[in-house]
């Protein structure tokens, strides 16, 4: 029971430090995890939370790559 109380006082602490838009995110992002968790059994919300949660580590590996491209070329 404290862990629980003690992920709750640092994820508070955490979400007051958020930008608007970062907020906007993280209440994005409970909203996919809520609709998982209604319904673990659906085949087309799994795919959906996988297509999501992939879309948005996506962007990351691929200013990864440009940076590799633009190392390289000095």
């Amino acid at each position: 029971m404290d862990d629980e109380v003690v992920n709750r006082q640092m994820l508070k602490q955490k979400a007051d430090t958020l930008s608007e838009i970062e907020a906007a995110e993280v209440l994005e992002y409970i909203g996919i995890m809520e609709s998982v968790r209604e319904e673990p059994n659906d085949p087309l919300e799994e795919t959906i939370a996988k297509l999501l949660c992939e879309a948005m580590v996506a962007p990351v590996g691929f200013r990864l790559n440009q940076f590799r491209r633009h190392s390289t070329r000095n």
